[in-house]
Order: C-alpha cells, then structure tokens, then sequence
C-alpha cells in the first residue's frame, strides 16, 4: 500500500515539473513572438505618428503629362479638397508606379510627400511599388471602398472580375508588402468618400 502511494505521489510530482516546464516553454513563445512583432508594431505605429506634412499640391512634372497622369491627378486634386482625405496623405511617404498593360507606354510614377505630391510619366526606376494593369479594372479598383465596403466590393461581380485578373495575370504587382501601412493609406485615399446617410 506505502510502495503505491509512493509511486503515486511520484508520479504526481512528475506531472506537476512536466506541466511547470511546458508553461515555461510556453511563456518563451509567447516572448519570442513578441520580440519579433514589437519593432513592426513600434515602427508602424510611429510612421503613423508622424507630424502631418504637405499643402495638398498636386504638381505635373511633364510638359505633356499622360492620359493616365492627367486623369488620376486630377482625381487627387479632388480627393486633397477634402480635410479627412488631406490627413491620410499627410502621412504617405510613397513613391507608387502605374502602369496601363493594353498600353504600356501609358503609365505615371506618383512620388508621395506628405501630401505634396508629384506626378511623372513612365515607371520610374525608384518606384518602391508597380502596379500593372488595365485601365479599366484600375476604375474599378478605385469603386473598391474601404473596411466592409472593400469585402463587399470583393463579392460583387466588379470584384470578382479585379480576381480573376489577379489570378490570370492582368495584373501584376510588386513592393506591394514591402509598403504595407503606404499602400493601405493609398487605398484609403482613392476610395470613393463615404455618402453621408
């Protein structure tokens, strides 16, 4: 009967160290896990902090600027009128190339300052993210919304086409998770204003 109570207290006692090291092992994760994701989070967080800079200025580097150029300048003249909007680019330190895949030498190079921004025809070799596509699923794209607006866009028929364009190569893109918070900020910006109900 001692010999029993022994093993068993033993046995509990090995039970009790197994489970000790495994919430040990468990809390190293957990701050091996943090380790990686804090300085991402400190550095997003702080690009976001930034001061707001910028006058909402919209300037065409070309004489001639493209169809394209000319067009989604003139979109950004529009959407830097409005203050919310103005705010977003505020923070945007980007520079995004555009490019029309019917027609390749229809693309501009968009260099964010702030707000400031600066249209140049052609796909600059600086560009930090290339965007390939049609025309006519980049109009599309700009309907997209944001949040739930952007799920909901993704299962209308609309959206279902800018998919299937992805996946059958019609539109290519690269540096786009390289700029993550950049490019969320550039979707934020080109989304349609939100109609007040």
């Amino acid at each position: 009967m001692r010999g029993k109570s022994e093993a068993a207290s033993r046995g509990e006692a090995r039970r009790l160290r197994e489970e000790k090291k495994k919430r040990k092992r468990k809390r190293r994760r957990r701050l091996v896990f943090l380790a990686l994701l804090a300085p991402p989070l400190i550095a997003a967080v702080q690009y976001l902090r930034r001061t707001p800079t910028g006058s909402g200025e919209v300037t065409f580097e070309d004489e001639d600027p493209s169809g394209l150029a000319f067009m989604i300048g003139q979109m950004l003249m529009a959407f830097l009128k409005d203050p919310s909007k103005k705010s977003i680019a505020d923070r945007m330190r980007l520079v995004l190339a555009i490019q029309d895949m019917e027609n390749p030498d229809m693309a501009v190079t968009l260099t964010f300052n702030g707000s400031d921004v600066n249209l140049n025809n052609g796909v600059s070799p600086d560009a930090q993210v290339y965007l390939g596509l049609e025309l006519s699923l980049l109009l599309k794209m700009a309907n997209m919304g944001r949040g739930l607006e952007a799920i909901k866009f993704f299962r209308s028929d609309e959206g279902k086409e800018i998919i299937d364009a992805y996946k059958s190569g019609k539109i290519r893109m690269s540096g786009v998770i390289t700029c993550p918070v950049q490019m969320m900020q550039f979707g934020m910006l080109m989304a349609p204003p939100r109609q007040s109900a």
